[in-house]
């Protein structure tokens, strides 16, 4: 593990293969600044960020020493050892609950990737940086769960909800519709147009999710294009959305 600066801000220790990517000094800088701000300026204790496509979990590591508890879904089971390693280097808090699989509108047997508190068994193994990635187009095979499920099931509600899945989103929000009106969350979206619509025939994400979300009763701030869109939606009754 290598000491590592993100964005020249916060410090981690990450897996050599991670440390050497060029993009650190810059690599989301507003989302992250947007993140920081609202998990180190919310009046809950150890706010619940929940993290929807955590690969390598460096930035959900961020977010927990920041002082958030962390929720983890992230369908690749071969990067969960790198996971797992980051945390524990950095002396981090384990996951709230974690799900080897994806976030999206429907529960598919979804019971099979959820481990509540701790880690999954697949966290156990070599740390590697030809791990791969998995998106739910390519692979309905692996489990499938909704954020209103897994808050139904018992798993801590979010505060603040991050997503970068690789232009599945909207599928992602259509299933947390019920954790969207009851407990109101922060949400940041990172949009990719060019999946949403290759994919999914959504020929305008950004737009197709602007209008769900302030139908959903919030206010959508455009972040920044860093390579792909990133958005931060806040709850009308906020105090983010003031600001």
């Amino acid at each position: 593990m290598i000491h590592t600066w993100i964005n020249g801000r916060w410090a981690l220790e990450l897996p050599e293969h991670r440390h050497l990517r060029p993009e650190w000094p810059w690599w989301e800088a507003h989302r992250l600044a947007a993140l920081n701000y609202v998990i180190s300026t919310h009046p809950a204790a150890a706010p619940c960020v929940w993290d929807i496509g955590a690969e390598e979990g460096d930035f959900p590591a961020l977010y927990s020493s920041w002082g958030a508890d962390v929720v983890l879904f992230e369908p690749n089971a071969r990067v969960w050892p790198n996971i797992r390693a980051i945390w524990e280097i950095n002396d981090l808090r384990p996951p709230l609950g974690s799900f080897v699989g994806f976030a999206t509108d429907r529960a598919d047997n979804g019971n099979d990737g959820a481990h509540s508190g701790g880690w999954p068994s697949c966290a156990y193994g070599e740390v590697i940086g030809d791990h791969g990635f998995c998106n739910v187009w390519e692979r309905p095979d692996i489990p499938k769960t909704t954020i209103d499920q897994k808050v139904a099931d018992g798993w801590r509600p979010p505060v603040v909800i991050t997503m970068d899945v690789e232009g599945a989103e909207h599928l992602v929000l259509a299933g947390a519709t019920n954790t969207l009106r009851n407990h109101r969350p922060e949400v940041f979206v990172s949009i990719h147009p060019e999946f949403a619509r290759d994919m999914y025939g959504i020929p305008n994400q950004a737009e197709a999710i602007g209008a769900f979300m302030t139908a959903e009763g919030y206010i959508p701030r455009f972040l920044c294009t860093d390579h792909e869109e990133h958005w931060w939606f806040s709850p009308n009754e906020s105090a983010y959305a003031r600001r």
